[in-house]
């Protein structure tokens, strides 16, 4: 019998239900909250190099139902590569998978019904994809759309390698919601991912053969504002507390829960949680903060402790792709 290292952190195991592939019968179109678009003639989605008049978006992307996002081009493009493999998709002769975002800002691939993109670091550029790509979407009336973060990040308590699904994404001070400042008021947004999500790919790590002994975590992640000083590293230009001082931080956060820390996840799962799209955060671990604040691992091993949460979001889509073909071929 295959064993698994499995844990929750303490926490509730998200609801059971299924593999994540919403029914026809239940679809709905991804949603804004933003009365003011419906007045505007047209819509230039900056950063993106797109707009909402004249640029077919519904033929082109209407067919969505899931985007990964990810912080760089090269793991963005290597995604999409692999899901093309996984998929069977046959591209057109003479043709290659190509980069749709023209900007140099980001970049975005499709491959059959998943778009991969890449949203660079920190909440502040996650923040400026996550706008545009909902409203590319809604402009493209796509439906059941699920959102997925696929990242790396430190761990706390746990070796490099481990795999950490985020069940509630917290701030620097432990606090389960985001607090943003909108014309000079402060809101305070909550932050959790989507159970249902969550749990599918849970799943999807228990059914991966090659995995016996790898850590998978449902638990609690620390995103912090920047690399260095907010997640405690005594490594940066500037560092004003001790070694005993982080050592505390990093069990109290420990002891609350928190499995790994990095930088996207809060505005993430508030920005989606608010519109009701359901997302989920999985990141690899690259090394146990309790034991350091550098990543020593040779190359090899740490690409290796990348392709882990890529080996679970794979396998977890090319199951939801071969549900949506099996459903679609029942259509009359």
């Amino acid at each position: 019998v295959r064993k698994m290292k499995l844990e929750s952190s303490e926490m509730d195991e998200p609801n059971p239900c299924g593999n994540g592939l919403l029914s026809s019968s239940s679809s709905s179109h991804i949603e804004v909250q933003n009365a003011h678009l419906d007045e505007m003639n047209n819509d230039i989605l900056y950063h993106l190099g797109m707009e909402r008049c004249g640029s077919s978006l519904e033929d082109r992307f209407g067919d969505v139902r899931v985007v990964v996002m990810s912080g760089t081009r090269l793991r963005a493009e290597q995604l999409a590569n692999r899901l093309i493999s996984a998929f069977k998709c046959q591209l057109p002769v003479g043709s290659t998978l190509c980069d749709l975002c023209d900007t140099g800002r980001y970049s975005i691939y499709k491959a059959a019904h998943v778009l991969t993109v890449s949203h660079g670091v920190g909440a502040s550029s996650i923040s400026v994809l996550l706008h545009e790509i909902t409203k590319l979407l809604y402009y493209a009336r796509a439906k059941n759309v699920r959102f997925i973060r696929l990242g790396t990040s430190g761990g706390v308590g746990c070796p490099p390698g481990s795999v950490v699904i985020t069940r509630e994404a917290v701030n620097s001070e432990l606090n389960p919601w985001l607090m943003q400042t909108v014309l000079g008021k402060s809101i305070q947004r909550p932050s959790l991912s989507s159970d249902r999500l969550c749990n599918d790919l849970l799943n999807s790590a228990r059914d991966l053969e090659g995995f016996e002994g790898v850590q998978v975590l449902l638990a609690r992640t620390m995103c912090a504002e920047d690399f260095y000083e907010a997640q405690g590293r005594l490594d940066g230009a500037i560092c004003e507390f001790s070694e005993s001082e982080k050592m505390e931080f990093l069990q109290k956060a420990f002891d609350f829960g928190v499995r790994n820390i990095e930088m996207e996840s809060l505005y993430f799962s508030a920005f989606c949680h608010k519109l009701n799209i359901p997302s989920a955060v999985i990141c690899s671990t690259l090394l146990n903060r309790l034991e350091g604040d550098q990543v020593t691992d040779s190359p090899e091993l740490i690409q290796g402790y990348i392709d882990r949460a890529i080996q679970v979001v794979v396998h977890f889509l090319k199951k939801d792709h071969e549900q949506a073909e099996k459903e679609e071929s029942h259509r009359p």
